[in-house]
């Protein structure tokens, strides 16, 4: 009776142990030549279906290669990547360029939530994230409008508007249309009046401000309202005005008191410490994972991640210096992350590692 008594705690220990070993899941195998290009371009992942995005660095060919859940999507001699979605590729945001043989020139791409542009000479595109700007705590009309670009053809400039519209870059545009066709606003020359629908308003712009070398900024919603933004000259300086147009009132927004919330479609106070990023993936970049190896005296890409779950009673603990990870104090694996996370959805933490060939993605169940 005693031998049956201490084995049975041995039994359930061993079985515990067996359950908490974290599952193993090859994400990529990587083919010759094939290295992880920017490696937090692996971040965006979901442990259900094993969803995730990379972008490649093809060593033999010198060609970059978009990833989306293992299939190649894209090639092309370089990409840049402002938003992936590892649900819909259709919701990725992308631009990349192949360069011309034999000549020093390229052809440039840009893909917009499933919307596909060029080619083009050269893109000027700016992605926009947050709502509200931190340092002129002034809103992001880049925000609400992500499909608007310049780019270039045959040595000579041009705009892309929201709503597909295309102007010489030169010129100004004066009129624009709601998205559903039943508001219009028209811009007069002077860009000191605008008439919504039948409603004419004065820009209340100070008469020193010189407006000329500015085009106007504008987002018309469906409910007949507007965001509008004017740069002028100033004495001294240049200075950037924003009104919210109703059908019977124009408000001014005052900088560093009140914002816009193009997600809400409301004027709300502005709070400097706030969080203004919106409904929009934000990437990491390279430069806020490098750090400095002492004893090698080199800049060297860091990896460093601590992460709890949603009880706060679990820790995951990982460093570029060390070839495993913490969980609760015990060792896993033989290599650094690349990535971590906690998903929420299945209550695990989630690590990427590159081991030979291989991109792979461990899940610790902590249920």
């Amino acid at each position: 009776m005693i031998k049956k008594y201490i084995l049975l705690p041995l039994l359930l220990i061993a079985a515990t142990f067996i359950y908490a070993q974290p599952q193993r899941k090859v994400l990529l195998t990587l083919k010759k030549g094939e290295i992880l290009y920017y490696a937090e371009y692996a971040s965006n992942m979901r442990i259900n279906g094993h969803k995730f995005t990379c972008i490649l660095n093809d060593t033999l060919n010198d060609k970059k290669i978009f990833i989306h859940n293992g299939e190649r999507k894209v090639t092309a001699s370089e990409i840049y990547a402002y938003n992936i979605n590892p649900d819909d590729f259709n919701k990725c945001v992308f631009e990349y360029y192949n360069n011309i043989k034999g000549t020093d020139k390229q052809q440039h791409y840009l893909s917009l939530y499933g919307v596909n542009y060029g080619p083009y000479e050269g893109i000027d595109y700016y992605y926009e994230t947050d709502k509200c700007d931190d340092y002129t705590g002034q809103s992001n009309i880049n925000y609400a409008l992500p499909h608007e670009f310049r780019f270039t053809l045959m040595g000579e400039d041009y705009f892309h508007y929201e709503d597909g519209s295309i102007l010489d870059a030169k010129e100004t545009r004066y009129e624009y249309q709601s998205p559903n066709k039943q508001h219009e606003i028209h811009i007069d020359h002077s860009k000191r009046f605008v008439t919504l629908d039948d409603r004419r308003f004065i820009i209340p712009i100070p008469m020193d401000g010189n407006c000329s070398k500015y085009d106007p900024r504008v987002c018309l919603f469906d409910d007949g309202t507007c965001f509008y933004e004017q740069t002028c000259e100033m004495t001294p300086g240049i200075k950037t005005f924003q009104f919210f147009i109703t059908p019977t009132a124009i408000k001014q927004l005052i900088v560093g008191k009140e914002y816009y919330d193009f997600d809400k479609h409301q004027v709300l106070p502005y709070k400097k410490d706030a969080d203004y990023s919106g409904s929009i993936d934000y990437m990491l970049w390279p430069y806020e994972r490098l750090g400095w190896d002492y004893k090698n005296h080199e800049l060297v890409t860091t990896y460093n991640f601590t992460l709890q779950d949603k009880s706060k009673r679990h820790l995951f603990i990982a460093n570029w210096k060390y070839d495993y990870v913490l969980i609760d104090g015990k060792k896993y694996g033989k290599h650094c992350p690349i990535d971590a996370f906690y998903d929420e959805d299945t209550n695990a933490f989630a690590w990427t590692t590159i081991e030979g060939n291989e991109i792979v993605l461990y899940t610790f169940d902590l249920n």
